[in-house]
């Protein structure tokens, strides 16, 4: 836990200097100041920060090299393969919900006519960005649905009254409210509450 040392001087500067007592400590991204870390059994290194990118002054030592690495970690953006981005789509979940419960159930569960689906994944129709958002929010609260109990089980908990959920039935607060109350009572669940 880090804590500001009133009246120590760094280098005889006289700045104010806060005094860690390991690397996971420091604050991330490095604001411009004075840092001492001490690891238990280690040696006290100083850290002087002349810029929010973590650049630093002082000698390069293994704990300087390790707070600078770290930091690079937290700002570099992830490259993600753009081929890779169709598994994420709504087509690509409402495909999987399709193969897991039927076009009929996914239809009723998403309040749409029995043909919808198959004409979304035809690609006959286009999904509208509420049915898109409804499909995705579906595809999470089953995955995680299935994690806590058998597929049986998770298809009468979506239609049965829920006191997690002030006795509405998950599919109808998933419409409603999106899938954030549902999932809570999927945790509640999971945690062994029952209400």
């Amino acid at each position: 836990m880090a804590r500001k040392a009133r009246g120590t001087r760094a280098n005889g500067t006289g700045e104010p200097v806060v005094e860690l007592n390991a690397l996971s400590d420091l604050p991330r991204p490095l604001p411009p100041g004075k840092y001492v870390v001490q690891e238990p059994g280690g040696p006290r290194t100083e850290i002087t920060v002349t810029s929010p990118a973590g650049k630093t002054t002082a000698p390069i030592t293994g704990a300087t090299k390790r707070a600078r690495l770290t930091t690079r970690r937290t700002t570099k953006p992830v490259s993600i393969d753009a081929a890779a981005v169709d598994a994420y789509s709504a087509t690509h979940a409402l495909r999987r919900l399709v193969n897991a419960l039927g076009r009929s159930a996914v239809a009723q569960l998403l309040g749409v006519s029995d043909s919808q689906p198959g004409r979304w994944l035809a690609g006959t129709d286009r999904l509208s960005q509420a049915n898109e958002q409804a499909v995705l929010d579906l595809d999470f609260v089953l995955s995680l649905l299935l994690t806590q109990m058998s597929p049986a089980a998770a298809g009468v908990w979506l239609v049965s009254a829920n006191a997690h959920l002030g006795g509405a039935r998950p599919v109808d607060a998933l419409a409603l409210r999106g899938q954030a109350p549902v999932a809570a009572a999927i945790q509640s669940l999971a945690a062994g509450a029952f209400a």
